[in-house]
């Protein structure tokens, strides 16, 4: 199945070209594109440089920052349109892996079409499997606990999702973003990312589209991957303003795909309002420490 990749670049291009040039000889890819989302660096003129004479690499810009699902979608229908390409790879620009992955999911989407998406097992770079290499989908009730930095601290962040070595295929609900495979039939089926979110939620809300039209998540389990967490997201945010994007992806999620009333959303928008001075102050006492 001809295969594409998806790198989305945001003032990282240096990341974005490590991660390019380590799978440029992989023949089960046969496209690379690399969407710059409008870096305010010079990251789009060093990725057209690096790769004006490769055949292999498409260099283009979204146009504009639509944030991760618009312009993870716009590289993948670069691909569809130009290459019908039929397995759309998304990979942040800071994740490793091996060329057996790529060739693992190929032939897993082959032999189970009732899987939409494929991913491999997260490691992190001390070696150790990610303690959340996949996710369950997000309850009402848990969002609203995700407000209060206690909850998040001693409940939350201890959670180990396990990875069920004895099967080839472990069922999912939610992959992690940092990299999946999905087909290009059922990119188009499901609509693609949901692109009214800017940041964060966007594995939640692919996984309810997934699940809507009937197809399985899967974990393949003797593959990994390499993810050095938020790297890029954090060269460029700061840790309010992350905060900021989930509290607004969390209220759309919750209002549009888990059906959230309106006293729950102002119940959960009061919550948030109060993790927000939380995280300030949290902030303003970091740095005078």
């Amino acid at each position: 199945m001809r295969t594409g990749i998806v790198i989305l670049n945001y003032n990282d291009a240096v990341s974005s070209m490590v991660l390019a040039d380590s799978i440029l000889d992989y023949s089960s890819i046969e496209h690379i594109v690399i969407v710059d989302n409008c870096s305010t660096d010079a990251s789009f003129d060093i990725l057209e440089q690096h790769y004006e004479n490769s055949g292999k690499v498409s260099v283009i810009s979204s146009g504009r920052n639509g944030g991760y699902s618009y312009g993870n979608n716009y590289g993948a229908r670069y691909l569809i349109e130009h290459f019908n390409t039929e397995i759309i790879i998304i990979s942040n620009p800071d994740v490793q892996f091996e060329e057996e992955l790529v060739i693992s999911i190929s032939d897993t989407f082959a032999e189970h079409p009732e899987y939409g998406v494929l991913t491999g097992v997260m490691m992190r770079p001390d070696g150790k499997v990610d303690a959340a290499p996949y996710r369950q989908l997000f309850s009402y009730a848990h969002d609203l606990g995700d407000c209060f930095l206690t909850v998040r601290r001693l409940v939350y962040e201890k959670r180990r999702y396990e990875v069920d070595y004895s099967v080839p295929v472990q069922e999912v609900e939610v992959i992690q973003g940092s990299f999946f495979a999905i087909t290009a039939k059922v990119f188009e089926e499901i609509g693609g990312l949901d692109e009214n979110i800017f940041l964060y939620y966007e594995e939640l809300i692919l996984a309810k589209r997934l699940q809507r039209c009937g197809y399985r998540t899967g974990l393949i389990t003797d593959r990994t991957y390499l993810h050095n967490h938020s790297v890029s997201i954090r060269k460029s945010m700061k840790n309010v303003r992350i905060w900021r994007a989930v509290l607004k992806s969390k209220y759309y999620y919750q209002k549009n795909y888990n059906n959230a009333n309106i006293f729950q959303m102002a119940l959960l928008h009061v919550c948030g309002l109060f993790s927000l001075v939380e995280k300030l102050i949290i902030e303003v006492l970091r740095k005078m420490l």
